[in-house]
């Protein structure tokens, strides 16, 4: 299945990548193709974007996926909350 990974990045400037890292193995471990949406985090073309060209970036890859993962801490992100919506609007499975 194809799982997209949704977590906090505002406020977690220190831990963000590690987290997305641990999650994307567990999923892999378990069968899944994850879909990451920091995956590019250090490409030149990726970087220095607004918050809004990163939220639709998001949401262009959340609605190729079959499910989203919401990791700790994305009710507290604007812009997992948006994912968490689109994702229950597109009918995609949901796990926290």
């Amino acid at each position: 299945m194809r799982v997209f990974l949704s977590g906090p990045i505002t406020g977690h400037e220190a831990t963000y990548k590690q987290d997305f890292k641990k999650y994307k193995q567990i999923l892999e471990v378990k069968g899944h193709e994850v879909v990451v949406p920091i995956d590019g985090d250090g490409d030149p073309k990726f970087d220095n974007k607004s918050w809004l060209e990163y939220i639709k970036k998001d949401l262009d890859l959340l609605v190729t996926c079959d499910a989203a993962y919401f990791m700790s801490g994305w009710r507290d992100s604007y812009g997992c909350c948006i994912e968490n919506l689109v994702a229950e609007k597109f009918g995609l499975e949901m796990w926290e």
